[in-house]
Formats: structure tokens, C-alpha cells, sequence
């Protein structure tokens, strides 16, 4: 019996412990300090999508008559992702400089304006460089990519670095 009543305090201890923060108000009445506990429930959404792995079709289907590009085909996950906090993309292409154009297999290059539209556009705030096309433009591509990133104040990147 003692063994029982033993493994409920653990588990109810251990429960508990796994319910989030506590934060303590203390007061003071009759002269007797009274603790009372509040819970702090933390919680945030998380909206993820894959590999973007640019190349030529996908240029060809998004460049304008002035070289500039329209990625409205990526409106509608947008409106999907707008209802969450946190929204992570992997960035499979490296957008290693405009001045490289881009370039596709087996070397990849993509656009910086498509980085500006995930996160300027869309909002993706979350992305993951890492992956095996870090090196594909070289070092220069690779400094480049982490200096644009670098600029994006508002965005978390992890997976390459110099």
C-alpha cells in the first residue's frame, strides 16, 4: 500500500510539474504570510511547410515583362499560415545573390525577392538553411546568403553558418 500511495505522489508531482509556470503572489494577513499559486499557461501556434527549391521553372512562372516577380501563387498558403504564431519554412535553395541569377540542377541559386516575400509578404518568421545546397554559389553565395538573412531582423534563421 505504501508502494501505491508512493507512485501517486510521484505521478500527481510530476503531472503537475508539466502543467507550465507558476508564478507566487504573496499578501500578508493577520500577520501570517499566504502563498497563493497561479498558473501561467504559455502556448503558440506552428505552421510549417517544406523544401523551396528554386530553379528555372519556377522563374519562368513568376517573372514579369520587367524582371521583377509576382508570387502570388503563393497567396493561398499565406492565408493558411496567417492564423499562426510561428511559421517555418525550409529554404532548400540557397539564395546565395542575385548576381548569380538563377541557377538549377545540380547547382541551385534562387532569388532574394523570394525570401522577401515569404517573410515581408507572408509573414514566415522561422526558416532552416540546412541543407546540402548551402555550398552550391561557393563561399561567396554562402556569405551573401547569410548576410541577406542577417538583414531579416524579424526572422530566425538555424542550419548554415561562416
Amino acid at each position: 500500500m505504501k508502494i501505491i500511495r508512493s507512485l501517486i505522489v510521484a505521478c500527481l508531482l510530476v503531472l503537475t510539474g508539466c502543467v507550465g509556470e507558476e508564478s507566487s503572489v504573496h499578501s500578508v494577513s493577520s500577520g501570517l504570510e499566504k502563498e497563493e499559486k497561479q498558473e501561467v499557461v504559455n502556448r503558440a501556434s506552428l505552421f510549417m511547410i517544406g523544401d523551396a527549391l528554386l530553379h528555372q521553372p519556377v522563374e519562368n512562372s513568376v517573372v514579369q515583362p520587367d524582371g521583377s516577380y509576382a508570387f502570388t501563387c503563393l497567396d493561398r498558403i499565406g492565408r493558411i499560415a496567417s492564423g499562426y504564431d510561428l511559421k517555418y519554412y525550409n529554404q532548400e535553395t540557397i539564395l546565395g545573390g542575385d548576381e548569380f541569377g538563377v541557377q538549377g540542377y545540380p547547382c541551385f541559386n534562387g532569388m532574394q525577392a523570394w525570401g522577401n516575400y515569404m517573410v515581408d509578404q507572408l509573414g514566415f518568421n522561422l526558416v532552416s538553411l540546412a541543407n546540402n545546397h548551402s555550398l552550391d554559389m561557393g563561399m561567396t553565395g554562402l556569405e551573401n546568403s547569410m548576410n541577406y538573412w542577417g538583414g531579416k531582423s524579424q526572422v530566425f534563421t538555424s542550419g548554415t553558418y561562416l
